[in-house]
């Protein structure tokens, strides 16, 4: 019983608590060409337009919020920090340059299902200045599903891995060069096997160390782990939208989420284009598309798991609905106590009201207040326990 009590009280809690989409502190980005050091910047809705060469200087920092694509043109030099959170995508019409040669360290991270596509090169300086500074690096961090896709040649100059691995041991993230690749004294890709290395024209003084490779020439009918969504043409740029796409649709089809701003009721549709051995589906939510929490669970329609046809579910949550709930397991628990005991339980359930106010009054103000989006993201979990997230999307307000 004060394990059902306990379950209870932190449930509430977790839906009391709410984060800002940006850091604190972050100043918004509406397209600065010069990020200084100590300062960091946060783009937080779609930004197309922006022309010229942005610098990212040591020690500061750009994020690009979950679901915000970043549209340039030029060039984009990182000696600091560039931050892509889940289903974030930069196109740029140009190349990008990451670390300077024996200053400091730089690093690109992308987060789940997130993308940087480039037409022009990419250059990765040697940060440790022939290993004078063996503890710095210029590195790329992939998360679970994203993806680089460089057009333009690509040259990596350091002795260490170019490329980190930060997802689950499960999944995979992609690392594709379209034109010419070259180092210096076989400079390596990565550790990681679960880093796709796809090369498709030549490649010199680069080599794989343990990322899965493809190259050089490599085409779909001679690799075995081509993605979906990746044509055979080097020529044909900003095809990492349609990789993601395809490394979701083995589950995801549609999603759809609104959020009732009077009576606090999220509602969620969505379909499934394939389902393979799927047990059941997860609902989360977050405010900063980056922390999210478990709303509930849908069992899978499909026939022992498994469905070629599309199939659509639909979710409902309401913060009313919780509350209610919390004040009826209490009253109920309150029946047949003692006196003394009643008195513990009637002080608990005071407590729970007020906790669960506090929490449907932040979630109210989140639900009508724009710098405050609520994110949905399904998890899909399979027979055997394994794990797939779809893409994130923001939920629509509506009065």
């Amino acid at each position: 019983m004060r394990k059902t009590i306990l379950t209870a009280f932190a449930v509430l809690i977790a839906v009391a608590i709410t984060f800002a989409q940006c850091p604190t502190g972050a100043l918004n980005y509406t397209g600065q060409l010069n990020i200084t050091s100590g300062q960091t910047y946060c783009l937080s809705s779609n930004l197309s337009g922006i022309s010229g060469n942005l610098k990212i200087s040591n020690g500061g920092k750009l994020v690009i919020n979950s679901g915000v694509v970043l549209e340039a043109s030029g060039s984009i030099i990182i000696e600091g920090e560039l931050e892509l959170r889940e289903n974030a995508g930069v196109k740029l019409i140009g190349g990008m340059t990451l670390g300077s040669i024996g200053n400091f360290s730089s690093t690109i991270t992308l987060g789940k299902t997130s993308y940087i596509s480039m037409t022009g090169a990419l250059t990765q300086y040697d940060a440790t200045f022939s290993n004078f500074f063996p503890t710095r690096k210029a590195v790329v961090k992939m998360d679970n599903g994203s993806v680089v896709e460089v057009c333009g040649t690509y040259s990596h100059f350091g002795p260490y891995n170019a490329v980190e691995y930060t997802g689950t041991p499960t999944s995979k993230a992609f690392f594709i060069n379209k034109a010419e690749v070259s180092g210096t004294v076989n400079s390596p890709i990565s550790a990681s096997s679960n880093i796709r290395w796809i090369a498709l024209k030549s490649v010199a003084d680069v080599v794989k160390n343990q990322a899965t490779y493809c190259g050089p020439n490599a085409t779909a009918a001679t690799c075995s782990n081509w993605p979906g969504g990746l044509t055979d043409d080097w020529s044909v740029c900003n095809q990492a939208p349609n990789i993601i796409n395809n490394y979701l649709a083995v589950s995801f089809g549609t999603i759809n989420a609104s959020l009732n701003a009077s009576s606090n009721q999220l509602n969620v549709q969505w379909q499934s284009a394939i389902e393979e051995n799927n047990n059941y589906y997860e609902v989360e939510v977050s405010t900063d598309g980056n922390s999210f929490t478990s709303l509930g669970k849908v069992k899978s329609k499909a026939q022992n798991g498994n469905s070629n046809t599309a199939l659509n579910y639909e979710f409902s949550y309401s913060n009313t609905n919780t509350a209610l709930g919390a004040v009826i397991l209490l009253s109920l628990l309150a029946i047949g106590f003692t006196k003394r005991k009643s008195m513990i339980v009637a002080m608990m359930t005071i407590m729970m009201i007020s906790i669960v106010a506090v929490a449907c009054s932040k979630n109210s103000d989140v639900n009508v207040d724009s710098n405050n989006s609520v994110f949905v993201r399904l998890k899909q979990v399979d027979l055997t326990g394994a794990v797939k997230y779809s893409k994130v999307v923001k939920a629509e307000i509506k009065n």
